[in-house]
């Protein structure tokens, strides 16, 4: 959360709640739902030192985005206190709390940053089949892509690429009599919205797609 340097000092200023406190956590994980660009979920498990203590997760506000936006784990109590431990799991969907780099839980005793988007990630599953260029949809900023098989206008050839989901990428390009020219390589996601592909070929460079958006049976990819 954002704001303004004298909002942050009146924030600041107000009195500190006496039932609420840092408490600590055991694990950290973060969800990724099946999206497109994918939303991610904060996950955090522990054992409270209360049995009626309610357990929130509360980003900390600032007045710029910071690498990594702090998230507190924060145990209220709501009048007396029942001394018995219990586990707990907390969530909080991470949309708009996130620093340039990733977030932090922020524990009684200790704190973790993670990292966002990991740097390994599932990337949504529509992707996962042959693309051919529908170059006649193009813009000047968008190339757009078809499944294989979509009944095109008739071309003199159409570049595009497979995706797979195991990793494997194919790259088509048009060759001699308007025939296609395989070019393997491997991808990985490299956040929410885009992917680098490395191929076997040492001397090819390696290619950025940079996903606008997949939608059904339309891929869009930045030029």
């Amino acid at each position: 959360m954002t704001m303004n340097e004298e909002q942050l000092r009146e924030f600041n200023d107000l009195p500190q709640s006496g039932s609420c406190r840092l408490i600590d956590f055991e694990s950290v994980e973060i969800l990724i739902l099946e999206s497109f660009p994918p939303q991610y979920v904060l996950v955090v498990t522990g054992t409270k030192p209360y049995f009626n203590m309610k357990v929130d997760l509360v980003p900390l506000v600032y007045i710029r985005q910071p690498e990594y936006c702090g998230i507190e784990v924060v145990g209220c109590l709501p009048g007396f206190g029942l001394p018995a431990t219990a586990p707990y799991t907390v969530s909080i969907s991470l949309n708009g709390i996130i620093g340039t780099e990733g977030i932090e839980v922020i524990g009684a005793t200790r704190s973790e940053q993670r990292e966002i988007p990991p740097d390994e990630q599932p990337v949504e599953h529509t992707l996962f089949r042959r693309w051919a260029h529908s170059f006649e949809e193009d813009t000047e900023d968008v190339a757009v892509y078809r499944p294989f098989g979509f009944e095109f206008p008739p071309a003199f050839g159409r570049d595009g690429f497979d995706i797979m989901r195991d990793g494997g990428f194919i790259r088509y390009d048009i060759g001699p009599a308007d025939g296609l020219v395989e070019v393997p390589g491997r991808w990985k996601a490299k956040g929410p919205n885009k992917i680098v592909v490395h191929f076997d070929d040492p001397d090819i460079e390696p290619d950025t797609l940079h996903i606008v958006s997949c939608e059904g049976d339309v891929l869009r990819i930045k030029r």
